[in-house]
């Protein structure tokens, strides 16, 4: 009699126990749920820790729910869209081929293979993150205190990303004619609104905007801004024809008084295929320039 209660007794632990996994189970997977109509994979997190009570030793448990829930919230709602040219963005890798493939731009030409001698340059990349740096030791004293004890002061906000457009700046124009210089667009308020907007899906807490991942996006948006200057001076079908000469590019960030910013010159080649590559034109000085627009005028 004593064995049969004491197995009766076992078999309700047992399914009781089996319940409670099931429950648990559910919990996950609503939590999992609930962060696809959510906009940020920071809500499972929240979720999982104060619904389950999960201990601190199961930490990497959230982790990897965290990634789960940021991909259900990808996948739910599709992919970004650029807000001015209307294509398909990639922030997954930041790739900035993406952007020109969107824009239907060719993808073997003397120009693009210029850009990626260009951004592929190891010295390149370190002057943007000397850039990030830069935009770090700039931020405003009371925005640094509460960022600092947010224990985030390593990565960037945005904020701290506004700052980086509100200070990006330049003018392009044509070789040997620096008299047609055409100033490189700020950005509109919808595009600053829209970033605003999905930035905490961009830079989840997993993969926020680091040192490391700086300079891919700072190419992103400084080849854009160019991008947009040219669309708006020669319109879109001009430069999907191509350019018919090498253009001058001078992009700067200015961080305000006394703050080292960021400084690129380069030239173009025009995108008909010719024995000048970009490399040789890449190499010609702004003294040099100087002087032949002196000559051509």
């Amino acid at each position: 009699m004593a064995d049969r209660m004491a197995g009766s007794e076992l078999d309700r632990l047992a399914r009781f126990e089996k319940a409670k996994l099931a429950r648990r189970r559910c919990l996950i997977r609503a939590c999992a749920l609930i962060a696809t109509f959510a906009t940020t994979a920071a809500v499972a997190r929240r979720l999982l820790v104060v619904w389950l009570k999960l201990p601190p030793g199961r930490q990497e448990f959230v982790d990897i729910y965290r990634t789960l829930s940021r991909r259900f919230v990808t996948w739910f709602r599709g992919p970004m869209y650029d807000p001015v040219f209307c294509v398909p963005l990639q922030f997954d890798n930041l790739s900035w081929e993406a952007l020109l493939d969107g824009l239907s731009l060719p993808s073997e030409t003397p120009v693009r293979a210029h850009i990626r001698q260009l951004f592929g340059r190891p010295d390149f990349d370190e002057e943007l993150r000397r850039l990030f740096d830069a935009l770090l030791q700039s931020r405003p004293k009371s925005r640094a205190r509460t960022v600092s004890a947010m224990a985030s002061s390593d990565i960037l906000s945005f904020r701290d990303f506004e700052r980086f457009s509100q200070g990006l700046r330049g003018h392009l124009h044509v070789l040997l004619r620096t008299r047609s210089k055409v100033s490189i667009v700020p950005a509109k308020a919808q595009e600053m609104a829209w970033l605003s907007e999905h930035f905490p899906m961009i830079f989840p807490p997993d993969r926020p905007l680091d040192r490391d991942i700086f300079p891919a996006f700072a190419k992103l948006i400084i080849l854009r801004r160019v991008l947009r200057t040219l669309v708006e001076d020669v319109g879109l079908e001009q430069l999907q024809d191509g350019m018919q000469k090498p253009m001058v590019v001078e992009v700067t960030v200015d961080l305000g008084p006394g703050r080292k910013g960021f400084k690129l010159r380069t030239i173009t080649p025009h995108s008909v295929k010719s024995k000048t590559s970009g490399e040789t034109l890449s190499l010609i000085s702004e003294d040099e320039d100087s002087e032949h627009a002196d000559e051509a005028a």
